[in-house]
């Protein structure tokens, strides 16, 4: 199974910014919340246009159902 590395960085980056939005969202002021997830949502735009990597990685469908 080839995944492309855009993809790969794609939810890593996602996987990391989410958890850190709903944070901020939710439990911090909102006159604090909001600015700070726009600036977060800049660097994840411009994290996610600055990759220009074509290359794939080759999985095995065991080690990515499995995990190991």
């Amino acid at each position: 199974m080839n995944i492309k590395s855009k993809i790969l960085i794609l939810l890593n980056l996602l996987y990391c910014y989410i958890p850190v939005c709903l944070f901020l969202l939710g439990w911090v002021k909102w006159w604090i919340a909001m600015p700070t997830t726009i600036i977060l949502c800049y660097f994840f735009y411009q994290q996610t246009t600055s990759v220009t990597k074509d290359e794939s990685v080759y999985m095995n469908r065991i080690m990515f159902v499995g995990g190991q």
